[in-house]
Parts: structure tokens; C-alpha cells; sequence
């Protein structure tokens, strides 16, 4: 055997070529780069490499990668404002099976007509255990920044899809009154050139209808009346996690200040944009599959890193 046949890999992660590294040196009786000679004690489910002729190096304790696989990271979808989780079939189907999935719904009763209220029935539906990754689309996605700022062991990225961390239209405030008149919901017309605009399409048109169709026109308005009043920017600035932000630059609901606001106020967030309207993961869900996939991954490597002591 030679040295060169265990060199590490230039894709391993930087603690495996370390790990590489140290136990070609000791196997080979070979200096190291502090000039100690190096004798690895295998010692049940742990490798220490004891430097030799230098007492003052101490010996560094290698935790090796398990056996089996660290339990893969669970992606949960937090909706929109209908809240039945319909409208991520398209998502869901360009994902495949990567990863495991849970969606979360927001049944149309009285708990789900405020933000406190959802945020408490979002937090029930998460997984018992394991690590998570939060999509939040929309209305979601303050839901989504106060459950990973609870939930910092757990939580280990954010994904924001055209969403905002206090009302995104602030000078519409006034409107707020008229949510509360009772009245039917605008024509679909009008909903689908506010959601979809040039992107839609008779299939999407036809799921948008159903999925608002499920949700009483009392509990939309509701809905509409938290995101007014919502601010979750004390949440954002805690979270130091990574945070990819999905933009539609077609949105014709959230604007681009409020984007630049979330960026403001969490500090390690990626924008990912996309020729696409504000439903943009119904709209371009293969490219939005792709970027949250590599996000995920991204992450679950790094998690995998970090679980590598020395």
C-alpha cells in the first residue's frame, strides 16, 4: 500500500481530508505538519492519534463518520394563505423523493384566523424529531421565522418564497377595515391575474379555484387582516441560519422592498429570483425544485461537517 492510495478526495468535505490526513500520517509513520510522529490507538468506536517525542501536542480524538447515514433532513411546507396545502402538488411532484416531506395545513376554523393561532398549529404538525428545513410560502413565511427562531437545535435553514417579515404593503393599511366587511371573494378573473398573471394556465387556474374554494370567505379575510398587522423582525434578526429567499420577479403582491426588508433583517439570507408571478412555486416548480434541493442538500452537508469531532 502507498501513501497515495488513500489520499483524500478533492470532493470530501474538508473534515474528511483532514480526518484523511491524520490517519495516513499516523499509518505511515510519517511527520506531520507540526513535526510530531503520530501512533493511532483504535479504541472501540474512536481513533486517538497521540503525537510521539512532542509532549506538548495533545492527542486529538477522532469521532470517524457512523456507520449509517445521519438521519436525512425533513423539508416542511408551510402554505399560502388558503392554507390547504393543495397548492404545492406541483412542488412536491418536481422534488421527487429526495428527501422526506411533511405538509402543513391550517384547517378553516377559528384557531387558524390569526397568525399566533396558525403558528400553533404549525408547530403541532412538525415532525417528533430529526432535523428540518422550513419552506414558507407567503403568508407562511413569518410562520416559518418564528418556528426556526424556537426552534434553533432543530431547524438548520429557512426557505422564504415570495413572502415578507411585517405587512408588505404598508400603505394599504386602511384596508384592513374593509376585510372585515363581509362580502364574497373577488372574480377568479381577477385573483388569477394577481396570482398567476401571463403565467397561467387553465390547470393552474383550475387548482387555484379549487384550493380557495375549500376556505370559507370568513377566514380569508381573517387571514388577510393578520398579514396587516404582522411583524416578526425581532424573530428574523435572531436567526443566524442560512435563509434562501425565492423571488418572483413578476409579483405582483409582494414587491421588492420587501424583500430587501427580510435581507435587512436576516443576515444570512441567499436571493434565488425567477421570471415567475407570486405563486411561483406552482408556476416554476422543476426550477424551484432544483434550488430548494440544492439548499436542502447544501445544508444536510454541512450539519454532517459539524458532526465530526476533533
Amino acid at each position: 500500500m502507498t501513501a497515495s492510495s488513500i489520499a483524500a478526495p478533492s470532493s470530501l468535505p474538508s473534515s474528511a481530508k483532514c480526518f484523511c490526513r491524520l490517519w495516513e500520517d499516523a499509518l505511515f509513520r510519517r511527520t506531520p505538519r507540526n513535526g510530531a510522529r503520530t501512533t493511532v490507538d483504535i479504541q472501540a468506536d474512536r481513533m486517538v492519534v497521540k503525537a510521539k517525542s512532542s509532549p506538548s501536542t495533545p492527542a486529538c480524538i477522532l469521532q470517524p463518520y457512523p456507520s449509517q447515514p445521519p438521519e436525512p433532513v425533513t423539508l416542511v411546507l408551510l402554505p399560502g394563505m388558503d392554507g390547504t396545502g393543495m397548492l404545492f402538488e406541483p412542488f412536491i411532484a418536481a422534488l421527487g423523493d429526495a428527501f422526506p416531506i411533511t405538509v402543513v395545513t391550517y384547517p378553516p376554523t377559528a384557531d387558524s384566523q390569526t397568525y399566533a393561532g396558525s403558528l400553533n398549529l404549525a408547530a403541532l404538525a412538525l415532525p417528533p424529531k430529526g432535523l428540518l428545513v422550513l419552506l414558507g410560502e407567503s403568508f407562511s413565511g413569518p410562520i416559518a421565522i418564528s418556528l426556526a427562531a424556537a426552534n434553533p437545535k432543530r431547524v438548520v435553514g429557512v426557505v422564504l418564497c415570495c413572502t415578507f417579515v411585517r405587512n408588505p404593503r404598508p400603505g394599504l393599511r386602511w384596508l384592513s377595515g374593509l376585510a372585515s366587511i363581509p362580502a364574497p371573494l373577488p372574480p377568479s378573473r381577477f385573483l388569477s391575474a394577481m396570482l398567476l398573471g401571463r403565467f397561467a394556465t387553465p390547470r393552474l387556474r383550475l387548482m387555484l379555484q379549487n384550493a380557495l374554494a375549500k376556505v370559507p370567505p370568513v377566514v380569508l379575510r381573517a387571514r388577510l387582516r393578520a398579514v396587516v398587522s404582522v411583524d416578526v423582525r425581532e424573530q428574523a434578526r435572531t436567526l443566524g441560519l442560512p435563509v434562501l429567499y425565492l423571488k418572483a420577479t413578476s409579483d405582483r403582491l409582494v414587491p421588492q422592498l420587501a424583500v430587501v426588508e427580510v435581507a435587512k433583517y436576516c443576515r444570512n439570507m441567499t436571493v434565488q429570483s425567477f421570471d415567475a408571478p407570486h405563486c411561483l412555486l406552482q408556476a416554476v416548480p422543476v426550477e424551484a425544485a432544483k434550488a430548494v434541493a440544492d439548499f436542502v442538500k447544501k445544508v444536510w452537508y454541512r450539519e454532517t461537517e459539524d458532526s465530526v469531532c476533533f
